[in-house]
């Protein structure tokens, strides 16, 4: 089944980022980022996807993180990657890999 099927089948983001990976591969993201060219979230293409199936996930994660730190969601992720959000493609990979790598966190420190 590819990455695609996969997110289809996929009720959240969490849901997805389960069936996707394994607890390696996710400790692989929280270390690397998912800027590093893991399956899935490696072109725009694939987080565009991503980003219209989990747009209200991706967008609860960042207000849950940026709310623990203070600021507002889009403060938050400016500071990602040197915050170079030109157009909403760029800001929808930036909200699905920050997602994804928080997801990623969650699962392994708590589950």
């Amino acid at each position: 089944m590819t990455e695609r099927l996969r997110a289809i089948r996929a009720k959240s983001l969490e849901a997805w980022v389960k069936a996707n990976y394994n607890r390696g591969t996710m400790r692989d993201i929280i270390e690397h980022g998912c800027s590093s060219g893991f399956p899935g979230l490696r072109t725009y293409r694939e987080t565009a996807h991503l980003y219209d199936k989990f747009r209200e996930d991706c967008w609860q994660v960042a207000r849950d993180v940026a709310d623990g730190v203070g600021e507002s969601p889009l403060l938050l992720l400016s500071s990602c990657r040197g915050g170079d959000v030109g157009d909403h493609g760029t800001l929808a990979n930036l909200l699905v890999w920050f997602a994804v790598e928080e997801t990623c966190r969650r699962i392994v420190e708590y589950v």
